[in-house]
């Protein structure tokens, strides 16, 4: 099966697959991670991941996966959204992404500033956001199988 994926977790169950890959999309809290996954689960088309829409999501959903006995990484894939400080203290430790908000109040301060100072800044400002890696994504070999293991970048 391909790599399922869930984003974020509105609708609260699947739209549906598309090209393999479960889509559903939701925002909330963790218990809405949680009742997203249990809905799919189930399903002949068991997804592998979810990459939801913030890390309380990805809670939920890490609950869920304990709840239906799942390992993650090494049955189930999950990723955040904030690396919020939460993401540190689930287990495993939840692979998230970080929106650079230190960056972004530069900039946007910058922006500020140079308003106030007459210029006419820039009105979209693009700032890069990073994956942190820890301990609930499996990565797959060259073959596209999941690995058993994974190794964790944790500060």
């Amino acid at each position: 099966m391909s790599l399922g994926v869930i984003l974020g977790l509105l609708l609260g169950k699947p739209l549906g697959v598309v090209g393999g890959v479960w889509l559903a999309v939701r925002l909330g809290v963790a218990s809405l991670g949680l009742e997203a996954l249990k809905q799919l689960l189930p399903s002949s088309q068991r997804p592998t991941a979810a990459v939801c829409a913030n890390d309380l999501v990805a809670a939920g959903v890490l609950m869920a996966a304990r709840e239906y006995e799942l390992n993650v990484p090494k049955d189930f894939s999950v990723v955040g959204f904030d690396d919020i400080f939460l993401a540190r203290l689930v287990t495993p430790a939840l692979t998230t992404v970080n929106h650079n908000y230190s960056e972004l109040a530069r900039r946007a301060l910058d922006a500020l500033l140079a308003s106030i100072e007459g210029e006419s800044p820039d009105r979209t400002i693009n700032v890069p956001t990073f994956l942190v890696k820890r301990e609930s994504v499996a990565p797959h070999d060259t073959h596209g199988r999941r690995r058993t293991s994974v190794k964790s970048n944790r500060p």
